[in-house]
C-alpha cells in the first residue's frame, strides 16, 4: 500500500471531532511526520500505544531523583510520549484499522500513566522534603487524573457537543497543564532549590481535584438529559 503525501495524510488522519487542546495540536504540526515514517513500516496503532506507554513509564521514573535536571529530562520522556499518544491515532486513522480494542487500550493506559506520572512526583518532593502532606497532596493529584481520565462525554449530536463545549475545552487543556513542570523544574535548576515545583504540585494539588469535582458534575447532569 503506497503511503499518501504528508499533506493527504493530514486530512485524512483528521479527527471528526477536534477535542484537542492547543498544546495538542501543536504536537499534530509535528506527529503527522512521524505518523508517515511509520506507515512505510508494519507497526500497528495498537504497538504504537504501547510503545507510548512504555516511554511514559520510563519517563515518570526521572521524576524519583531530587536533582531538577533529571525532572527536565523526564519531562522531555513525558513529551515524546503525548507525540506517540497522538501518532497512534493517525495510524489507526489511516489504514482505517480502528477499533474498539484500540480506544479501549488508548482509554485504559493514559490515567494508568498519568497516574504513575504524579505518584513519582509526589514521591520525588517527598524524598526532598520527608513531607506526608506533600506526599499526599501528589497522590490527591494522581488519583484525580485517574478519575478526570475515565470520565468521557459521548458527542453524539450537535446538541450535545454545545452543551459539554466549555467542559470539553477547558478539560482537554488541563493534560496541557502538565507541560509547564519544566519551568519550575528550570527555575529550581538554575536557583538549586526545589520550592518551585513544590509549587507546582500545591498548586496541582488544588486546581486539578476542583476540576475532576466540577467535570464530573457535567457529566452527571449530562447523563440524566440522556434518561
Amino acid at each position: 500500500m503506497k503511503v499518501p503525501s504528508i499533506e493527504v495524510l493530514r486530512k485524512k488522519t483528521k479527527k471528526k471531532y477536534n477535542d484537542d487542546s492547543r498544546y495538542d495540536t501543536l504536537l499534530r504540526k509535528i506527529s503527522i511526520y512521524i505518523t508517515w515514517a511509520f506507515l512505510h513500516t508494519t507497526i500497528t496503532a495498537n504497538q504504537v500505544t504501547i510503545l507510548s506507554a512504555i516511554i511514559g513509564v520510563i519517563g515518570s521514573f526521572f521524576f524519583l531523583a531530587s536533582d531538577p535536571i533529571y525532572w527536565i529530562i523526564g519531562f522531555l520522556f513525558l513529551q515524546l510520549f503525548r507525540l506517540l499518544d497522538v501518532v497512534d491515532g493517525e495510524v489507526a486513522r489511516s489504514r482505517g484499522t480502528e477499533s474498539e480494542f484500540g480506544e479501549y487500550l488508548d482509554t485504559l493506559l493514559h490515567p494508568i500513566i498519568d497516574f504513575f506520572i504524579f505518584s513519582c512526583i509526589a514521591f520525588g518532593l517527598y524524598f526532598i522534603y520527608n513531607n506526608l502532606f506533600v506526599l499526599g497532596l501528589g497522590l490527591l493529584v494522581a488519583f484525580s487524573k485517574i478519575g478526570f481520565s475515565r470520565i468521557k462525554i459521548k458527542k453524539s449530536s450537535n446538541e450535545s457537543k454545545k452543551n459539554d463545549n466549555i467542559v470539553v475545552k477547558v478539560s482537554s487543556e488541563i493534560g496541557s497543564y502538565f507541560q509547564f513542570v519544566i519551568i519550575p523544574s528550570i527555575l529550581d535548576l538554575i536557583l538549586n532549590s526545589s520550592y518551585f515545583r513544590l509549587l507546582f504540585v500545591i498548586i496541582s494539588g488544588i486546581f486539578f481535584p476542583l476540576i475532576f469535582i466540577w467535570r464530573l458534575y457535567n457529566f452527571l447532569k449530562f447523563r440524566s438529559k440522556q434518561k
